[in-house]
């Protein structure tokens, strides 16, 4: 790929990677600064803010894997941090998607008994 390409491609993806990160530290922030506050959370407030931690590791997982195949392609295949971005990755993944499920099953479950 030419390189003009290539590096609007990594400004697009580091921007959007920082939109990310931002929202979801955002939600975190304001949750538990009212944690504090408060010294407790609703349930899905709890869920909630368990989620955009989870997400935003996985943002950060996420860009720093691709910087560092970007810029070390020869030693990933080789070395242990391609096993390494790969435990993270799937552990918070599936963190997402287990946060996500209850967050959803708690909402539904509200609608429900409404």
């Amino acid at each position: 790929m030419q390189p003009a390409f290539t590096a609007l491609f990594m400004l697009l993806f580091v921007l959007l990677c920082f939109l990310g990160i931002l929202a979801n530290g955002f939600i975190v922030l304001v949750l538990s600064r009212e944690w504090r506050r408060l010294g407790r959370l609703l349930p899905s407030d709890m869920i909630l803010m368990s989620l955009g931690a989870s997400r935003f590791c996985l943002q950060w997982v996420g860009m720093v894997h691709n910087f560092y195949l970007f810029f070390h392609l020869g030693e990933f295949s080789k070395g242990p941090a391609r096993e390494l971005f790969g435990l993270h990755w799937d552990f918070l993944n599936s963190a997402n998607f287990w946060f996500g499920t209850w967050l959803s099953v708690l909402f539904c479950m509200k609608i429900a008994n409404w």
